[in-house]
């Protein structure tokens, strides 16, 4: 013991120097965002109006090389390559940026729905989306914290009542079994239908009522519970089979929002081991190749589901067809700035707290009055009869959202935005609940992009408050029965 803390005086000096070079970096990677940000703004001047066909296609170009050029510099900022967040950001230029970068570096690229739009629309939303791009990443590397030893653990991650690895295993999975009693057949039986019907067949069969959205919502999270807390074992691998099991039933029976995110959650937690140590080369690798695979597998089933060929299907083409179908998202902010004559002035963010209160619990009906001011609702029910033809599929956006609500000042909120993410997911502790909600998050905010903060606000109430409520209880309840027993003291370790 001595000898190591003599050793850990002498590197003082080399620690300390250290810290300072990867403080400079920081700033470094920070001034320069926020430069290239200022930069796209004092481009996007003339892009508001009146824009061509050439114009369109140098955003493509230019938004393609600012989006790489931005996550390098979040990368800098972190310190790694390899994070939930950093996932969270390729979806996010992924699902807002897909088709501008096809039409910006293969030549005859074309999309018809594209073509539906009016250039200057075209132009103006995706410039637009460049801007929100940068403030995204910007807003995030503000808010990211690097893994200090002087800092303080957050009161709510260091409670007694998550340290307890014995209470929050068995409640977890108590929980598990009886939501998977639940939502496990209703996948079986739904890819059965769909296989026969059609995913609209499947969910036109088994709409989700009040028990049935519990068990799915809750069945996953007390899944990644056990496997940080679970020590390593056969109880572990069997929960993260069945997972595995549960996301490739919900992937080819169409719902690839679903199958495809838990997959990747896992793959992460497999090679990154769901921790925000910095991951080796090997590590980061296995992970960016999984990743492709699941690329060429929802281009696969996509692809099958509709009768097509599935056969010579390469990573290259896989990579352009997932681009074309999640970069579908894209033109919605083109939709919305077609259809918006007024800005709600952040109304639309406050309609969407009301996600927080139970239909069940909505005694007074705040949920009927927000749903008239919430920009998601105005935009479906204007495309149904303006667009009707283009509806299916567009989804909604969080840029969109913030133009509905702030203009062209939605950027801004955007921003925040980010760094909202980057606090619910940028953990740096070794603690197992830190580890648990990064990779919560990540399930749930990987397809954020193509949402609203309705979404956002789900996610922080199921995943997070109803889940720490859940175990704060059940301790109460065991802690009674026995002495408490930490992780510290039995429970093994969730490496």
């Amino acid at each position: 013991m001595t000898a190591a803390i003599r050793k850990e005086i002498n590197n003082g000096p080399l620690v300390i120097k250290q810290t300072r070079e990867k403080g400079h970096a920081r700033v470094i990677a920070l001034v320069t965002q926020l430069c290239l940000l200022m930069f796209t703004l004092l481009l996007t001047t003339g892009a508001t109006r009146d824009g061509n066909w050439d114009d369109f296609i140098f955003w493509c170009r230019y938004g393609t090389v600012v989006a790489i050029a931005s996550i390098l510099l979040y990368a800098a900022v972190v310190g790694r390559f390899m994070t939930p967040m950093m996932l969270v950001m390729l979806s996010f230029v992924s699902f807002q940026f897909g088709i501008p970068i096809l039409y910006g570096f293969i030549g005859d690229f074309t999309n018809w729905y594209v073509q539906s739009l009016q250039t200057s629309y075209l132009v103006a939303g995706t410039a637009f989306t460049v801007v929100c791009m940068q403030a995204f990443v910007l807003g995030a590397s503000f808010a990211h914290q690097r893994k200090s030893l002087g800092r303080k653990p957050n009161a709510l991650i260091s409670s007694v009542w998550l340290s307890d690895s014995r209470a929050v295993t068995k409640i977890a999975a108590i929980g598990f079994v009886a939501m998977g009693i639940v939502a496990f057949p209703r996948a079986i039986m739904f890819l059965k239908t769909s296989l026969v019907s059609g995913i609209r067949g499947a969910r036109a069969a088994y709409e989700l009522g009040g028990i049935e959205n519990i068990a799915r919502g809750l069945f996953v999270p007390f899944g990644l519970i056990l496997l940080v807390y679970l020590p390593k074992g056969r109880n572990r691998n069997l929960v993260f089979a069945v997972l595995a099991l549960y996301s490739l039933l919900a992937a080819f029976s169409g719902d690839r929002t679903e199958g495809l995110t838990l997959m990747t959650v896992l793959v992460f937690y497999l090679f990154g081991n769901g921790t925000s140590i910095r991951s080796s080369i090997v590590k980061s690798m296995g992970i960016f190749m999984a990743l492709l695979a699941i690329t060429w597998m929802l281009v696969f089933i996509a692809s099958a589901r509709v009768g097509g060929s599935t056969s010579g299907i390469s990573i290259g083409d896989s990579i352009v067809s997932a681009l074309n179908e999640m970069g579908f998202n894209s033109l919605t902010i083109g939709f919305q700035m077609s259809i918006t004559n007024s800005v709600s002035y952040g109304l639309g963010y406050l309609s969407s707290l009301s996600s927080l209160i139970p239909t069940s619990l909505d005694f007074f009906g705040f949920k009927t009055i927000t749903d008239a001011i919430n920009p998601v609702n105005q935009y479906y029910e204007v495309m149904g009869y303006r667009y009707n033809w283009a509806s299916f599929g567009l989804g909604y956006s969080l840029v969109a959202e913030s133009y509905s609500n702030f203009g062209y000042f939605g950027w801004v909120a955007i921003a925040l935005l980010g760094a909202l993410v980057e606090k619910l997911m940028g953990w740096n502790g070794n603690a197992r609940f830190e580890r648990y909600l990064s990779l919560v998050f990540l399930w749930s905010f990987l397809t954020l992009p193509r949402r609203s903060t309705a979404w956002l606000v789900n996610s922080f109430e199921w995943n997070l408050l109803f889940m720490a409520l859940i175990l704060w209880l059940w301790y109460k309840l065991y802690s009674t029965r026995r002495p408490a027993i930490t992780c510290g003291q039995k429970g093994g370790t969730a490496q």
